[in-house]
Formats: C-alpha cells, structure tokens, sequence
C-alpha cells in the first residue's frame, strides 16, 4: 500500500519541471531582449556623444586658426564652413563606430554668437528598431531620437 502512494504521488509531479522552465525561460527571454534593446541605444548614445565631441574640437580649431573669425564680412560664410565641416567628422566618427552615417542629422542650422564667444550646434541620431519594431508581447520604440547639444566656447579677440 506504502508503495503504490509513492507511485501515485510520482506521476503526478511530472511535467512540473517543463512547466516551471517555460514560465522562468519565457521572462528571461523578454529579460534579455529588452537589455540587448538598452545597450544598443546606450552605444548609440555613447558614439553620438564622442562624434559631437570631436565635431566640437574641429570646430574649436577651425575657429581658433581663423583669424578672426568674427569679423563682420566673414562671421557668416565662416558659421557655413565649420558647420559643414563638423557635419562631416561626425558622419566619419559615427561611420567609424558602425552606424548608419545617413540617420545622423543636425535638426536646426549651428547658431554663432560672436559677442559671448559661442558657437552652438544641435546633434540627433535616429535609431531604428532592433528586434523590428513592436509586437503585442513586446513593445519596442519605432525610433528612438537621440540628441545632444553642443556649445564651443571661443576667445573673442
């Protein structure tokens, strides 16, 4: 009688353990897929973060070894030239780093301020889906916009 209670009680745990593996893998999983979705955003960042920063050091020398950089016929066309050649170090940093150089943009034209001896420029990257966008079990963002400012301080001579 002792015996056959073992028995009964034995089959009726099993199949316990594929369920407990099911419900513990299946929050794992979402687990691990939502950290792999922060640390690309968090790289995007962190690239985004050194090509402004390095866009930011030309723009300083490229400033400095104008001379002077804001006079008054040249202030403008000077603004252009290092905007554009800004935008073309972050594109090679963020092409060096990995990603997608064409998603990279500078939303509104850099601002130059000859009296505070500033120049200001605004950077935003657009990360595209990881997993491929969102489903009914795991909501991911279309795009996440990343961005930063930038402001260069200059000696106004």
């Amino acid at each position: 009688m002792i015996t056959r209670r073992i028995i009964v009680s034995g089959l009726r745990q099993r199949g316990v353990a594929a369920i407990e593996f099911a419900l513990i893998a299946t929050l794992m999983i979402v687990l691990l897929l939502g950290l792999l979705v922060f640390w690309s955003a968090f790289q995007t960042q962190q690239s985004l973060n050194r090509a402004a920063g390095d866009g930011a050091r030309h723009a300083l020398t490229l400033i400095t070894s104008t001379s002077p950089p804001c006079d008054g016929s040249n202030a403008g066309s000077n603004r252009v030239v290092i905007q554009s050649k800004v935008q073309t170090t972050i594109r090679q940093h963020l092409t060096q780093s990995g990603l997608d150089a064409n998603q990279f943009s500078m939303p509104s034209p850099a601002t130059w301020d000859c009296s505070k001896g500033e120049f200001k420029f605004d950077v935003e990257y657009t990360l595209h889906p990881l997993l491929g966008g969102s489903s009914s079990w795991l909501a991911e963002p279309t795009k996440l916009h990343i961005s930063d400012r930038i402001v260069v301080h200059f000696k106004v001579l």
